[in-house]
């Protein structure tokens, strides 16, 4: 007897280069209540030429493609071609920075392969539903880089008490009109402040500055909204 197949399910396409674990990917997705199997990418080429023909709901990405293509390389074209696609990075590498590219790019998630393969379906119903999911040893690098490492006492002692607390919140990925709005200060007034603290730790600009006080600092400065709010328009 045929079924036929839920006409809400959620279309899923696979681009990875590992045709071991793509298998076994596949087998787990297709078995799965609630998803359709769209397909499978190998390479970059294939990724940009079939992906917008499926257009899924949701793509599993991995970032190693092989001959040192990197996954989110194509995911910008990918994304201005497909805007409601959700991209879902799925891969070994769990460096702060991919992370944090993946996310900047516009990845709706990040899991690690060794997320059992029996909880993907529920998360990526969870990204279709728009919930970012993430695998917890993805979050504890998440939460870390959060949190600002000691400063080098020598540089932050070269500020006042005030240009030290700012660049604390600068090194936090908060921009100048928010400063204004927390601390109740003129955007001028913070200007000043920010100009002051590059002359005093002689370098010239914002970046540069977080860096020589917080030196084991892992991103250059963090945006607001991956801290949980909305970037200031």
């Amino acid at each position: 007897m045929n079924f036929a197949e839920p006409t809400n399910a959620v279309t899923v396409a696979v681009v990875e280069d590992d045709p071991r674990f793509s298998q076994r990917l596949l087998s787990a997705l297709r078995s799965a209540p609630g998803i359709r199997c769209a397909g499978l990418c190998s390479t970059r080429a294939d990724a940009l030429a079939r992906l917008p023909a499926w257009k899924p709901n949701v793509v599993l990405l991995d970032l190693d493609l092989g001959a040192g293509c990197d996954g989110l390389d194509i995911l910008p074209a990918l994304l201005h071609q497909l805007p409601d696609t959700k991209f879902l990075v799925l891969t070994v590498v769990d460096d702060p920075a991919a992370i944090f590219r993946a996310a900047q790019l516009g990845a709706f998630g990040y899991l690690r392969k060794s997320l059992p393969l029996a909880e993907l379906p529920a998360a990526i119903l969870e990204v279709q539903d728009g919930l970012p999911r993430f695998s917890p040893e993805v979050l504890r690098l998440i939460w870390q880089s959060f949190r600002n490492p000691p400063p080098d006492r020598q540089e932050r002692n070269k500020l006042s008490p005030r240009e030290a607390e700012l660049l604390e919140f600068l090194a936090q990925g908060y921009e100048r009109k928010e400063l204004a709005t927390r601390f109740n200060l003129s955007p001028e007034t913070i200007k000043a402040h920010i100009r002051n603290i590059h002359h005093k730790l002689h370098v010239t600009d914002t970046q540069a500055a977080v860096r020589k006080v917080y030196p084991a600092k892992r991103f250059r400065l963090l945006p607001r909204w991956m801290r949980g709010g909305d970037p200031v328009r």
